[in-house]
């Protein structure tokens, strides 16, 4: 959700976590009465993509993603061929929950990634991920609001193969 401050007219980060906290709304831990008031700014409506290949680059991670309890790590992914109105490329996100081992479904993407994991107990910097060109399905869904939604197949995202080109 993107939102704008009234009183700056700058734009707060696009993927600003707002949650109920003892009957008050936070935006990432802070009290809204404890930051200026904001404007909501309006809402697109969901412009489909097909279903299908699509290509494109790991944009932002989200290594600390919370839901329902849980930690996720959150993939912005851009698609190359899908531009917005404002010139931007259409980014989906793909969560993956926050496990890294070799048999879990991000220890999976790592290595389809083309990078293998150390061993049990050895650190792991997700944020190398980020820029890697990928390729990705995607499968147009509706959700609980009966909205559709352009879902990334988790399966399907590997490193994006450079093909050679004849001279």
């Amino acid at each position: 959700m993107r939102v704008q401050s009234l009183k700056s007219g700058a734009y707060e980060k696009e993927q600003t976590r707002f949650k109920v906290y003892n009957g008050h709304y936070t935006v990432d831990g802070v009290h809204l009465t404890e930051i200026e008031k904001m404007k909501i700014l309006e809402t697109k409506e969901f412009e489909p993509i097909e279903d299908g290949k699509h290509d494109g680059y790991i944009v932002d991670i989200d290594e600390k993603a919370e839901r329902k309890g849980f930690l996720y790590v959150d993939f912005f992914i851009s698609c190359d061929e899908k531009v917005k109105d404002d010139g931007e490329l259409l980014t989906l996100k793909a969560s993956y929950p926050a496990n890294l081992h070799k048999k879990s479904m991000l220890g999976e993407l790592v290595e389809r990634l083309g990078i293998q994991l150390g061993s049990a107990g050895e650190e792991f910097d997700i944020m190398q991920l980020r820029g890697k060109p990928v390729t990705y399905m995607t499968m147009t869904q509706k959700g609980k609001d009966d909205k559709s939604y352009a879902n990334i197949i988790r399966e399907s995202m590997k490193a994006k193969v450079k093909t050679k080109t004849k001279d």
